[in-house]
């Protein structure tokens, strides 16, 4: 019976099909005003799949022309910034805006439902007036005539020279059409019926396709002279449901218009678009290609073989790679036996191979082995300790199994030997792979996830949006990768305070920073002697996460300070009566507030002696991070005050005051607390008491290294919690 089922399983044996290639000319890069148009135009204009011959002869033409921008005329797609009247609040008329003004589309006709995708396009940025250049967004998805679904794939600053840039991605990693049924999208060669276009009669019109977007997301700061309100540009439609939803609301006639009249969208948009003219940043494509690449998906699993195909020996090859991965190579025969016993009990039951096999590998997954690292106090030979050693090393620096190269050196143990192990966290460090570790670290030790859930209030701060939003998350993942050493040798103190500053010109605005001469993009500003800025401390990333997203928060703020930096964190604040409720708030200036908050009960007292100093030092920052001299107090404005006086009696006057009494005094505290956190960060537990001799080691190592953050991590490395050996006095000093 196992032999029939193994012949009727000859259908496993997928193989890919030929890729899709697509080509589009500048002057063909398609934009559109209303989401409505995209369904019809797409279908009329968009660009056919070129077969083979085709696509590498057009190779061969971008080949022989060079550079097309300055060899032959303008062959282009220019589109810049579009910009319309906005207004917090209900929706009405131009504010729901469907627009795509400020992107050009590339769809494609036809396309494989997995596998991959390539998108390449000679470009170069177009200056504003001021000289800024403009930003490039890549996103993936799909869009119908009810929302757009799309997630971006990467951002880049361009220049006015010409280049070619090159993207890819898997299919499978952005929103796609799974969720549409197949009848209505563009798949594997499907073309839905189209009905003419009628408001609520779209139960038959809809088309969907695989498509990438090029938007520019530069801002044009001044805005257009239309009142009321306030601008800005449309990066694209407005989700108003779930397909399913609209789709039955539609059907219904129930659905609202959610249009402008196209008069009215078109003297908009002609209006805009000419007072833009030469003021705004634009993108200018001269050609895009767009390939997607068919990956059978169980290629992965059923790997090319000389006996590849539905018989029990290639079985047990396929499990035993597979098991032998899932266990990060220390897989053993003993191991192995149970899921191949598996395999052959389901195929004796008449399963088929290939369910068979993927049954046993779902097993596979769900296994100990894979699941977890292990325990160094079991017993085992020295590769056995050295490549549960290399998984530990993996998952903390890169966030993934080790590679042939770590695997390798676990053979005889070597990992286990200090000199092995510190030259490969060397390694593993340089390696792109570890700018992931940077950039989660702090994310977890500093709670940097509090920025993404304050919601700033808007109508206070109009000028917040998601791309101020995702320059400040730059701004703050750029010092970091300076202060630990990605672009240089440099010292983890300078995350407290630096001469120097990342900014963009919105964020030089928003600081009030001088001096940058870029045009758009991010540049390492030089400060002035006596400026308060420079490191992480001032940075708007902290100083939105604690705030209340309408002003700042003292208390948070101090609050942080205290726990993050100067590992002196207060206790929980003690369960009081409001104080609205208590009718204690009487006085008018901040300071007045927060000292009758202290007054309102001895609890209070103490910790915020310790906490308000702190916090009131950053009253110079908003919500969002921006610069004042000044804070609101109803009608008035109270100049901001920062001179405190500490416990031990030291005099405050200013940030630059506050960040030298850091570094000078406390130093010793902020580098305990940060081994401590990168110590529990690596061995993913919580440390006991046993560690302390490990923190203790490892922080005299950072101290005389300079604070230098691979000397840390080589420390960490090759400590006794770390590696799981015998805790005692003598065993305590990690490698420098």
């Amino acid at each position: 019976s196992t032999v029939g089922a193994e012949a009727d399983d000859d259908a496993f044996i997928e193989k890919a099909r030929p890729p899709l290639h697509y080509f589009y000319h500048g002057e063909h890069c398609y934009t559109s005003r209303a989401t409505q148009d995209h369904v019809f135009d797409f279908v009329k204009n968009v660009a056919h799949p070129l077969s083979e011959h085709e696509f590498r002869t057009r190779r061969e033409i971008e080949k022989i022309t060079g550079k097309s921008f300055l060899g032959r005329p303008m062959n282009k797609a220019v589109f810049g910034p579009a910009l319309f009247p906005f207004q917090p609040g209900p929706l009405e008329k131009f504010d729901n805006d469907l627009l795509l003004a400020n992107a050009a589309a590339f769809p494609a006709s036809d396309m494989y439902s997995r596998g991959t995708f390539q998108f390449r396009l000679r470009v170069r940025g177009k200056p504003a007036a001021d000289g800024t250049l403009p930003i490039l967004r890549i996103r993936v998805g799909h869009f119908d005539v009810f929302a757009n679904h799309f997630r971006t794939l990467s951002s880049q600053q361009l220049t006015e020279k010409e280049q070619v840039l090159e993207f890819a991605g898997n299919v499978k990693d952005f929103p796609f059409l799974d969720s549409i049924p197949p009848h209505r999208t563009f798949r594997d060669g499907n073309v839905p019926k189209l009905a003419s276009f009628s408001t609520n009669e779209w139960s038959d019109c809809l088309g969907a396709l695989f498509i990438v977007l090029v938007e520019n997301t530069s801002r044009h700061e001044k805005g257009l002279p239309k009142t009321p309100g306030l601008h800005r540009y449309s990066p694209g439609n407005l989700h108003i449901g779930s397909y399913d939803e609209i789709y039955e609301r539609a059907r219904a006639k129930t659905l609202p218009n959610y249009y402008m009249k196209d008069s009215e969208l078109v003297e908009a948009f002609r209006k805009n678009q000419t007072d833009l003219a030469g003021k705004a940043p634009a993108i200018e494509i001269d050609w895009a290609e767009l390939t997607l690449s068919d990956v059978p998906q169980d290629n992965a699993v059923f790997f090319e073989a000389s006996d590849r195909g539905p018989t029990n020996a290639y079985a047990e090859k396929v499990i035993g790679r597979f098991y032998d991965r899932a266990a990060r190579g220390s897989g053993t025969p003993a191991g192995l036996r149970p899921f191949l016993d598996l395999y052959h009990h389901l195929r004796a039951d008449g399963v088929g191979f290939e369910k068979a096999v993927h049954e046993v590998l779902a097993t596979v997954l769900i296994s100990p082995e894979h699941l977890f690292l292990g325990d160094f106090g079991a017993p085992g030979d020295r590769r056995g300790r050295a490549l549960l050693l290399a998984g530990k090393l993996s998952f903390w620096l890169w966030g993934e199994p080790p590679d042939a190269k770590l695997l390798a050196a676990c053979e005889e143990g070597r990992l286990l030997d200090d000199t092995v192990l510190t030259a490969e966290v060397e390694r593993m460090f340089a390696d792109p792979r570890a700018r992931r570790f940077v950039d989660h670290f702090l994310t977890e030790a500093w709670h940097l996830d509090r920025f993404d859930q304050i919601n700033i209030n808007v109508t206070q701060h109009p000028h917040y949006d998601p791309e101020l939003e995702a320059d400040i998350k730059e701004q703050f993942r750029l010092t970091v990768h300076d202060a630990f050493g990605l672009n240089g040798r440099a010292s983890v103190l300078s995350m407290i305070a630096d001469d120097h500053l990342w900014v963009n010109r919105r964020l030089a605005a928003l600081s009030h920073v001088e001096g940058y001469k870029g045009r758009g993009e991010f540049m390492k500003v030089k400060l002035p002697p006596d400026s308060p800025l420079g490191g992480l401390l001032t940075q708007a990333r902290i100083m939105k996460m604690n705030s209340d997203g309408t002003d700042s928060h003292p208390v948070r703020r101090g609050t942080w300070l205290l726990e993050r930096i100067l590992h002196d964190p207060p206790p929980p604040p003690p369960k009081v009566t409001p104080l609205k409720e208590q009718g204690l708030i009487k006085a008018t200036t901040l300071r007045e507030r927060i000292a009758e908050h202290a007054r309102s009960g001895d609890a209070c007292m103490g910790c915020h002696r310790r906490i308000d100093p702190f916090g009131l030092a950053f009253e110079n920052f908003d919500a969002t991070g921006a610069w004042r001299d000044a804070v609101s107090l109803g009608d008035k404005q109270e100049k901001v005050d920062i001179a405190f006086k500490l416990e031990d009696g030291r005099t405050i006057g200013s940030l630059r005051e506050l960040k030298t009494y850091i570094l000078e005094t406390k130093a010793e505290a902020f580098s305990h607390g940060f081994v401590e956190s990168l110590l529990q960060y690596a061995i993913g537990r919580r440390l006991d008491p046993l560690d302390d001799l490990t923190v203790d080691a490892v922080r005299r190592v950072f101290a005389s290294s300079g604070y230098d953050f691979a000397a840390l991590l080589k420390a960490v490395a090759t400590s006794p919690s770390f590696k799981g050996t015998q805790l005692n006095p003598s065993n305590t000093k990690p490698n420098p």
